[in-house]
């Protein structure tokens, strides 16, 4: 429902324009067929949803690398990538109130609007927008927007009514530095790790009466680093609170997705993932693995042309940020291991030695239980000698008595 400049309630069936539309009770296996079936359902579909709209009706598609990313397994994933791209060229040239936005990385951007341009008259309605780097002064202005006392363009509240929290006095501001700091290389932007980092701070402020987020609460995370650190590890210990033993296997796995630069700066590694699927040692399927990686956006999965190689599937980190997480626990891990073999050679030598210390033990006792029983065979000797001497011994003791 919606009310009119006049006042007046006027209400939208969706669900039976859509109804009207696919002539079957409306659901998601239905929608798909239909859009299968026609690749220029979708444009019909949304001119006829917007007739029933007093306002523009937005179609947002995110991740849209996709339909390169998931369709190089099969003949029929490949099929559907190819429909997909072809039911978004038909739809550009649907009249109708409506838009359509199509969110996807900068590298795939020169393969979808080669697609979408094919066969069409009139690209003029191809809007195309890059979202670049935003720059420290910007920084501090997003960190403070959920502060803000005034009312900004499209929100229905203010931001400071909605969220109730403050900075201290230059905070927002050493946020933003140590967070421009702290992802250096600029390769998958400082929005996401702002989010993670703010998002943290505003819950620790919040349990105080003034909710006033102070550089102490920075500290309290343990910096940039230790605010990440937390995020990945509770995105881990999500991702496998069904088999928790899982979890050396896991950081194993993120160990083998990060590089250092020459400069020393960390990044993001692929690694086919048929070699993740011959080095994973843990319980949870591997398909498993991936696809709620890929949900918490803790990895990435790309298709992916090196050099003069076809088109391999690669698995990465979600983020750049995430390879500092994953060098730490490379350094973990290598030190248990270090620890391991030590110990296991302390174990060997110990092992060795009492191996050594028994032989010489039981050479020991053998040599005086031999003295034993050569001390005892000697004895009885002599005890069977005595025997048989002492009648010789009388006899000439008598002989002696009879001659006196």
């Amino acid at each position: 429902e919606y009310q009119t400049p006049l006042g007046e309630t006027v209400s939208a069936d969706l669900p039976g324009a859509l109804q009207n539309f696919a002539g079957d009770v409306p659901g998601q296996a239905c929608v798909r067929e239909l859009l299968r079936a026609d690749s220029a359902a979708l444009g019909k579909l949304l001119a006829a949803i917007s007739n029933c709209l007093p306002f523009t009706a937005i179609l947002v598609i995110d991740q849209g690398e996709e339909v390169f990313t998931l369709a190089n397994k099969t003949a029929e994933d490949q099929q559907l990538g190819r429909q997909s791209l072809d039911m978004l060229r038909q739809t550009i040239g649907t009249p109708g109130d409506f838009k359509l936005i199509f969110a996807l990385r900068t590298e795939y951007y020169g393969r979808v609007i080669d697609r979408l341009r094919q066969g069409l008259h009139d690209v003029g309605s191809i809007r195309e927008y890059l979202i670049t780097e935003i720059d420290e002064p910007a920084l501090v202005e997003a960190i403070r927007r959920p502060t803000s006392g005034e009312s900004i363009p499209h929100a229905a509240e203010i931001p400071v009514e909605k969220y109730g929290f403050r900075y201290g006095e230059g905070v927002a501001a050493a946020i933003a530095n140590r967070l421009v700091r702290y992802s250096i290389s600029g390769r998958d932007g400082v929005l996401p790790l702002m989010q993670v980092i703010c998002s943290q701070l505003y819950r620790l402020a919040c349990k105080r009466v003034d909710k006033t987020v102070s550089l102490t609460d920075l500290d309290t995370l343990g910096g940039i680093e230790g605010g990440m650190r937390t995020h990945v590890e509770t995105m881990v210990a999500d991702l496998i609170k069904e088999r928790p033993r899982d979890k050396t296997s896991v950081q194993k796995l993120f160990t083998d997705l990060y590089l250092k630069q020459a400069d020393g700066t960390l990044t993001t590694a692929l690694l086919a993932e048929d070699k993740v699927r011959e080095t994973w040692t843990g319980k949870m399927p591997i398909d498993e693995l991936l696809k709620s990686s890929c949900e918490r956006r803790s990895m990435k999965v790309n298709s992916l042309r090196i050099g003069t190689e076809d088109h391999k599937r690669y698995v990465s980190l979600g983020q750049d940020a995430i390879a500092k997480i994953a060098e730490e626990w490379d350094r973990r891990l290598s030190l248990t291991t270090e620890r391991l073999k030590w110990g296991a050679g302390i174990l060997s030598v110990v092992s060795v030695a009492l191996v050594m210390a028994a032989v010489a033990w039981s050479a020991l006792l053998a040599k005086r239980s031999a003295e034993r029983s050569e001390a005892i065979a000697k004895r009885k000797i002599q005890e069977v000698v005595e025997l048989y001497m002492a009648p010789l011994s009388r006899s000439a003791d008598l002989a002696a008595t009879t001659e006196d």
